[in-house]
């Protein structure tokens, strides 16, 4: 089972399908696209700060005609995610300790309005 593929279950046990995804510190979007093959989201969001694995994703949404469904930044935590974009479930990675804050991206993820919005954490 490749990387992204082990969160699937994860995803169908915890949330079951939501309307848009969002993989924050995407890379190449392994996670994110796993989810929407799997049928887990209807869109997707993807970010990341390396320009070359934003390229890859980019690559990846053109080569699969996802260009409706998926959108792909380059940007530093949501800095460059424009502000009309939502999601109904986000992974995000806190590699901070326990009793540090979190990322700055991760306080303005909290505060994006959606009552139905669900997080997917990975600690590291």
């Amino acid at each position: 089972m490749g990387f992204g593929q082990t969160y699937v279950p994860i995803v169908r046990e915890l949330f079951g399908k939501v309307g848009r995804a969002y993989e924050f510190c995407a890379g190449p979007g392994f996670i994110g696209f796993s989810l929407l093959a799997a049928g887990l989201c209807d869109s997707l969001c993807l970010s990341d700060i390396n320009r070359e694995a934003v390229e890859i994703a980019m690559e990846t949404v053109r080569r699969n005609n996802l260009e409706d469904r998926v959108s792909v930044y380059v940007s530093d935590a949501l800095d460059a995610v424009p502000p009309h974009e939502r999601w109904d479930l986000a992974r995000i990675i806190h590699e901070n300790g326990p009793t540090q804050k979190p990322p700055c991206g991760m306080r303005r993820l909290e505060t994006v309005p959606n009552p139905h919005r669900r997080l997917l954490l990975d600690r590291r």
